[in-house]
């Protein structure tokens, strides 16, 4: 799971770059655990638990603009996830503590400011990306990509070779930059020494030009996507995504001053996509899939043969950051179940949609719960009939296919326990009081009605932000400390994902390597599949993890 966090500052603190704020946070996991930078990004680097730290940059492309990112390491069930979700928000918050001297900086774990923009979290599953014919058809396709990715390699070398030589001739002949007013913007220093690489806005331009070579690898790769992959996923989830939120949304308060229960749900706009890369926000986000293969290194092409695997890493984007545990662990459960469910082809029963997206708005921005939308065949679902029809569904899977997996049991009943009170919450106190604390968008919105009828929006939006502070300041601690709602980690467990990797995964390898030979003189690389260094000859040496 990969976590964007907001940076909450008082008008007191510092308003340093998030660049030297980042220099420090890795100082300061340096000082406390083994460490190893990324093979393929400066702003990146893994820790011993297989886990990464990085930054995210900003759409223009500018890092100190950009914001904190924590990634979980591969992990076997929900409740170990959310252990290394866990022990990552208490390290980045410890840490933060610690080089914040002035303690005017917070951590902020949600998915939207108050100036509009969209952040948050990506869940990642491994998936089943297509069968039969259409498995055929995709790998076919991938095969016409591979001349258009050797031709794409050798235009790019070529359009690298040229800016480097501009930005040669500018430090050589220029006191500023010469594109300065061919991209209407004040003047930036040049790197200070040449070892920096390019000057800022030649990055820009290179960058500019790459996006034109790869535009037609992008249409192709989309195409291929759009028409052969995750076809049963998107066909029978639809409505388990138009009304997860239900559950596990953490709450938006727009600028117009409506209430949403997700956050992420207000700014999707496709089914699947490359997110970023063309400005949309899919539920199944494929973005990860063009980088791969646009920055794999000639002649090998890992990255592009990795794809006709028949189980793929999938994102799902839908889903809103929260320092709630107890809603991630559902939304990471029913999710994966019901993934197990479609692939075991046991779909009978369950609704189709033409237009999710557009049920999705409508019933995400509806606190009674009353709103329906209908499928194919006519009828008409609220979002919490939609859930319960899938718990059902899972249930019975369950019953077919008998797990050892009482997690799996105990998600499902939770899941239907929530749906209940849910839905009694409107004439029943206790229900409401039961609901504090467990879901979000209901425990927020009870906060934002305590305040005054006549409190401005900034109050209220200041409510909405504070609710996701990663202090003893947050409203969600002081909430969950106020009801003595236990913790599903204990923290034994939470200290020991700190050091220690997941057993069985890619990421136990990866703890092991960078443990044991994470030292200068090893220069140890690490990336998720892979992990590079220089042997006592002075050779490169590169293992593949599985």
């Amino acid at each position: 799971m990969e976590t964007e966090y907001g940076l909450l500052r008082d008008h007191s603190g510092s308003q340093s770059d998030v660049g030297k704020l980042f220099d420090s946070i890795r100082n300061w996991f340096a000082a406390r655990t083994s460490i190893a930078p990324s093979l393929y990004d400066e702003q990146r680097f893994f820790t011993a638990n297989g886990g990464c730290i990085g930054i995210e940059p900003s759409p223009t492309g500018d890092v100190n603009q950009g914001m904190v990112e924590g990634a979980t390491p591969e992990c076997r069930s929900p409740l170990q996830l959310v252990t290394y979700q866990s022990s990552q928000d208490q390290m980045l918050a410890e840490c933060l503590f610690d080089v914040d001297s002035k303690r005017s900086m917070a951590w902020i774990k949600n998915s939207g400011d108050a100036f509009g923009h969209v952040y948050g979290q990506h869940e990642n599953y491994e998936l089943q990306i297509a069968t039969g014919w259409r498995l055929f058809a995709w790998r076919l396709g991938l095969l016409f990509l591979w001349p258009m990715l050797v031709v794409y390699k050798m235009f790019a070398s070529c359009w690298l070779f040229f800016v480097a030589i501009l930005d040669r001739i500018g430090r050589l002949f220029v006191k500023r930059d010469p594109l300065e007013k061919l991209l209407d913007e004040k003047p930036r220093e040049w790197c200070r020494n040449e070892s920096q690489g390019l000057s800022p806005r030649m990055v820009r331009l290179a960058a500019a030009g790459l996006r034109y070579l790869h535009w037609p690898i992008a249409l192709l790769l989309h195409c291929l996507i759009a028409v052969f992959i995750l076809i049963p996923h998107r066909r029978w989830m639809a409505g388990f995504f138009a009304s997860r939120a239900v559950i596990d949304g953490s709450g938006h308060l727009d600028r117009q001053g409506r209430f949403w229960l997700s956050s992420r749900a207000a700014s999707t706009t496709s089914l699947v996509g490359f997110g970023r890369y063309w400005n949309e926000q899919p539920i199944f986000g494929m973005g990860h899939w063009l980088r791969s293969i646009l920055v794999c290194r000639s002649p090998s092409f890992a990255a592009w043969r990795k794809l006709f695997s028949q189980r793929q890493r999938v994102q799902v984007t839908l889903g809103d950051a929260t320092p709630n545990l107890r809603t991630q662990h559902f939304r990471m459960g029913a999710t994966c179940l019901v993934f197990d469910l479609i692939e075991a082809r046991q779909t009978d029963g369950l609704p189709r949609f033409a237009n999710c997206l557009a049920g999705m708005k409508n019933l995400m921005t509806d606190q009674s719960m009353l709103r329906t939308i209908r499928d194919r065949q006519g009828r008409s679902w609220s979002a919490i009939e939609l859930q319960r029809h899938y718990a059902s569904a899972v249930r019975h899977f369950l019953s077919l296919y008998p797990t050892d997996s009482y997690e799996a049991m105990e998600i499902v009943e939770q899941w239907q326990l929530t749906l209940d009170h849910l839905q009694e919450s409107e004439h029943d106190a206790d229900c409401q009081r039961w609901l504090l604390g467990r879901v979000d968008w209901f425990s927020k919105r009870w906060l934002i009605d305590q305040t005054a009828h006549s409190a401005s929006w900034s109050a209220q939006k200041k409510i909405d932000i504070k609710y996701h502070e990663l202090s003893n300041q947050g409203y969600y601690h002081m909430m969950v400390q106020s009801l003595a709602i236990a913790p599903l980690a204990t923290s034994e467990q939470i200290k020991r994902s700190m050091r220690l990797p997941p057993s069985d995964t890619p990421a136990t390898a990866r703890g092991y390597w960078i443990r044991e030979f994470s030292d200068e003189s090893s220069n140890l690389r690490v990336d998720w599949q892979s992990i590079q260094w220089v042997d006592e000859l002075g050779k490169k040496k590169r293992v593949e993890l599985s």
